[in-house]
């Protein structure tokens, strides 16, 4: 299963995208980084460190092809 969701994210290197956790945490970022286990997002704010979620804790995705 973790293959698809690697594969997924792969598909949205270099695109916006908003992930939503279990924890009800939301994160929006460039996809920049995608390994076995975890994705990697550039996020909008100048000097911000990326973010790296687990796929075990994402709820749900969206994309978009433009930072909103």
């Amino acid at each position: 299963m973790r293959q698809h969701t690697e594969n997924l994210f792969r598909s949205f290197k270099g695109k916006f995208i908003k992930i939503k956790t279990i924890s009800n945490a939301t994160y929006e970022g460039r996809v920049v980084d995608v390994t076995n286990d975890h994705v990697g997002l550039e996020t909008a704010e100048k000097n911000s460190p990326q973010v790296y979620v687990f796929f075990s804790a994402i709820e749900s995705v969206s994309v978009s092809d433009e930072q909103g």
